[in-house]
């Protein structure tokens, strides 16, 4: 009898315990996608603003907790791009730009394409995001075309490198004049 009796309160405070755990758990995803709808706005109200680096670090925020989020990533790789980063530096978010349905999300991670050298992946996405139509996108046509020729001629010259012979010429170069003015 005693023993039941122990079960039954033992089972009790295990079955107590978990609902307490899920109900903070489930708090905090309450007021993270709160917090991430908080990041989202303020973003958004300093990209319009054109505050990139702010911007850029409300989307990080965002980014940070919910690792996902769509807007934050093609929004954030947008600031990266106006604050003149290099594409290297959205490389982290590439795997969301790859999943990514938004049309702007192809020229971005055609951006980080051409960096590693991806230059027939990069064409395919650029080739894909100027059937855009120009309202529904955040880079003009014009921009994505050179982006466009900037890829194939890399790709032309990668192909086909020119064969030089680097010389060290030496005292020629190094006279006892002085050659500066």
């Amino acid at each position: 009898h005693c023993f039941t009796m122990c079960k039954k309160t033992i089972s009790t405070v295990l079955c107590f315990s978990l609902c307490c755990t899920l109900s903070i758990s489930t708090a905090q995803t309450k007021s993270e996608k709160k917090e991430v709808k908080r990041a989202l706005k303020d973003g958004q109200n300093y990209l319009y603003n054109e505050d990139y680096a702010a911007a850029w670090n409300e989307y990080r925020h965002a980014l940070s907790l919910d690792k996902k989020n769509d807007v934050a990533t093609v929004n954030g790789a947008y600031c990266l791009y106006k604050l003149n980063y290099e594409a290297d530096s959205a490389m982290r978010l590439a795997p969301n730009l790859t999943t990514s349905r938004s049309p702007d999300a192809k020229y971005f991670l055609a951006r980080i394409r051409h960096s590693q050298r991806s230059f027939d992946e990069a064409i395919s996405l650029l080739e894909h995001y100027n059937t855009t139509p120009p309202k529904d996108r955040l880079i003009s046509i014009d921009e994505t075309n050179y982006l466009l020729n900037i890829c194939k001629n890399a790709k032309n010259f990668t192909a086909r490198p020119h064969r030089s012979i680097i010389r060290n010429i030496g005292p020629a170069i190094n006279s006892r004049f002085q050659d500066y003015v």
